[in-house]
């Protein structure tokens, strides 16, 4: 289905193991390939260590939203097509 009004992607965990290896990084670029296709509106929660890899991305900090709600230690971001 292509007719989403918004994604939502909670979190993106990487094992201690294989971090610093680049895997974040095609995850999140296989994620927003796949949100310019649908091009829908997208949000995630970040935590406030990953919120910096998110930007270099083109997400952009969130400060409230009336349908979102807020999580503990999370950061809400959003991507605009």
């Amino acid at each position: 289905n292509t007719n989403c009004e918004f994604i939502l992607l909670d979190s993106f965990i990487v094992s201690p193991i294989y971090q610093k290896k680049g895997i974040s990084n095609i995850l999140l670029a296989k994620s927003l390939n796949t949100i310019c296709l649908l091009k829908s509106n997208s949000f995630l929660y970040a935590n406030r260590k990953s919120v910096s890899l998110y930007k270099s991305f083109g997400w952009k900090t969130i400060s409230k939203s009336n349908f979102l709600p807020k999580k503990p230690k999370r950061i809400l971001m959003g991507f605009s097509i």
